[in-house]
């Protein structure tokens, strides 16, 4: 074996060791820390547990420091590592303040970050790095300000802002650039503040947007882009804020608004123009509010709306047209508020709704028609709520409801009609809910269903009746028992319940009256003995059951 392999394996021992060592490497055992005259003194050994707070316990100890004192004050080499012995930061002070290299590390043991301290402020190169290796930002500084060009980079390695700073204020060009390092903006700064263009690009190289600065607020022509390079909007700034014309414009580059501001509020006109050109909408502001009219087209250019608007509330007449040109509503408002008659209208020129408003509430009548001009229903409103009778009508002018409000609640009796006028449901009301009974009717003005509430509940028997008037079925809500006929009167079922749940034994009977099945229930479901009989009386199918479920095999 020659003197080079020897050599190369005494390295690869040593390299071995090393790591070995290091992996190794526990917390450093908690030793006395040297005072003098009961001032810190030499070399100190910190715990600090995971929220770096001091503490003796070792089982806590989630980072360490090793630091050098002199006469009470930091003075030496200080150094924070993990548990594991990898460090996290190294640095030096001198009487209290960090001098010299300050060196920060990634928990792998990578550098994140390099820097020179100076009587406690940053000095010369900054460096951070990316845990890949490559370096992050790069600047320079003086007197403990950013001074010189400064660069940032992506991770990939690529440059991202590039800039130039005297006393840690911008200065001049900055440039900003995409991974792929492609240009994405350009801005100009003096003393601090933006002075000049600044001026943003799309990936694919056209410019997004333009905007020119004086000592940091905007002045001048401001103009966004579509990514086709077409203009997206066009504005006027002065003091940094909007002056003069401003127009947004579609994709295709046809105007889509126009409007003028002063001292940064829209006054005067604005219009909204359709893809085609069409003007849409017409608004005039004052300082930024609606005021004065609004008009709104349709496609073909036709009217569709008209606003009047006062300081921003909308006051006096609004008129919404169809598109035949007839109007469809017209409402008026007053201090922002509905205030007198508002009346909606059928295509063909008649009233759909008439109704009174005062002070943005239902005052008064309100009667809604049929298209033919005949009345559909007719009621009373007081502060906004129902008051009075209401009544609705069939197109023949029959009452098809009748009902009456106190305070928006149903209250008394309430009658729905059938198309011939015959009765078809009346019930009673109290403070908007139903008490007291409800009786439906079939068309032959025979009793179809009896029922009673109560306290919001079925209260009492409910009878079903059939067409000719026998009784279909007895439900007793006090006893809880439900009986069920045929048509022609004989007993179909028979049962109990409690709380709506089937209870207790349940039979079941052919229309000759021969029993056809009994059964047991226990809490809705299913439980004991159930038998099926044929029509002569014969047993035909005996089955248990349990909580639901049959139990097979059983026989008695």
């Amino acid at each position: 074996m020659n003197n080079k392999n020897i050599f190369i394996k005494a390295i690869i021992l040593v390299l071995i060791l090393s790591i070995t060592n290091l992996m190794a490497q526990k917390i450093p055992a908690m030793q006395p820390n040297k005072t003098v005259n009961g001032k810190k003194e030499g070399k100190w050994l910190i715990w600090l547990n995971k929220y770096e707070e001091k503490t003796n316990k070792k089982e806590r100890v989630n980072y360490y420091l090793i630091v050098s004192y002199k006469n009470d004050t930091l003075d030496g080499k200080y150094t924070q590592y993990y548990k594991n012995g990898v460090k996290i930061e190294e640095k030096n002070y001198i009487g209290g303040k960090l001098n010299g290299k300050y060196i920060e590390y990634y928990e792998d043991g990578s550098i994140s970050g390099e820097s020179n301290y100076k009587d406690g402020e940053l000095d010369g190169e900054y460096t951070e790095y990316y845990e890949n290796g490559n370096i992050a930002r790069k600047e320079y500084y003086k007197n403990g300000e950013v001074d010189g060009e400064y660069i940032e980079y992506h991770e990939n390695g690529s440059i991202w802002e590039k800039g130039n700073m005297i006393n840690g204020k911008e200065e001049g060009k900055v440039i900003w650039y995409y991974e792929n390092g492609k240009l994405w903006k350009k801005e100009h700064y003096k003393d601090g503040e933006k002075h000049g263009s600044q001026i943003k690009y799309y990936r694919n190289g056209k410019k997004k947007e333009k905007y020119i600065y004086k000592n940091g607020a905007k002045n001048g022509k401001a103009i966004i882009y579509y990514d086709n390079g077409n203009k997206k909007e066009q504005s006027f700034y002065k003091n940094n804020k909007k002056e003069g014309k401003h127009i947004e414009y579609y994709f295709d580059g046809n105007i889509k608004m126009e409007e003028d501001y002063k001292n940064g509020k829209v006054n005067g006109k604005r219009i909204r123009y359709d893809e085609k050109g069409n003007v849409n909408m017409e608004v005039q502001l004052k300082n930024g509010k609606l005021n004065g009219k609004i008009i709104q087209y349709n496609e073909d250019g036709s009217v569709w709306k008209v606003e009047n608007y006062k300081n921003g509330e909308e006051e006096g007449k609004f008129i919404t047209y169809y598109a035949n040109g007839s109007i469809r509503r017209e409402r008026n408002y007053k201090n922002g508020e509905l205030d007198g008659e508002e009346i909606e209208y059928h295509k063909n020129g008649k009233i759909d709704t008439k109704a009174h408003y005062v002070n943005g509430e239902l005052d008064g009548k309100v009667t809604k028609y049929y298209y033919n001009g005949d009345i559909k229903e007719e009621c009373n409103f007081k502060n906004g709520e129902l008051e009075g009778k209401f009544i609705e009508y069939y197109i023949d002018h029959t009452v098809a409801k009748e009902s009456y409000y106190i305070n928006g609640k149903l209250e008394g009796k309430y009658f729905e009609y059938y198309y011939n006028g015959n009765l078809q449901i009346e019930m009673d009301f109290k403070n908007g809910k139903v008490n007291g009974k409800i009786i439906e009717y079939y068309k032959n003005e025979r009793v179809k269903v009896k029922r009673s509430i109560k306290n919001n509940q079925l209260d009492g028997k409910t009878i079903i009746y059939y067409e000719n008037g026998n009784v279909k079925a007895e439900i007793d809500f006090k006893n809880g028992k439900f009986v069920a006929y045929y048509e022609d009167g004989n007993l179909e079922a028979k049962g109990n319940f409690r709380e709506e749940k089937i209870e207790g034994e349940y039979t079941e009977y052919y229309q000759n009256g021969k029993l056809k099945e009994k059964r047991n229930f226990k809490n809705n479901k299913e439980d004991g003995k159930s038998i099926k009989y044929d029509e002569n009386g014969k047993i035909i199918e005996t089955k248990f059951y349990e909580n639901g479920k049959e139990i097979k095999n059983k026989t008695n």
